[in-house]
């Protein structure tokens, strides 16, 4: 089933690291901070994009089903 990534701007700090491990969901915009490029993640991203909130140096990436 598909989901939702959010992108906290208030928190990102614009490390980039969500873009460069999956560049197929996050995106970076004109101001540095990375933004969610599809609106619903297909199921089978569901892990790399884990891995991106895990990896998110600010905590800035969430998941809402």
């Amino acid at each position: 089933m598909p989901f939702t990534a959010r992108i906290d701007r208030g928190a990102c700090e614009g490390h980039g690291l969500c873009v460069l491990d999956n560049p197929a969901v996050f995106a970076m915009d004109d101001d540095g901070c990375a933004t969610v490029a599809v609106h619903e993640v297909p199921d089978e991203r569901r892990a790399r994009v884990e891995g991106s909130v895990r990896g998110c140096p600010a905590g800035a990436i969430s998941i809402v089903d």
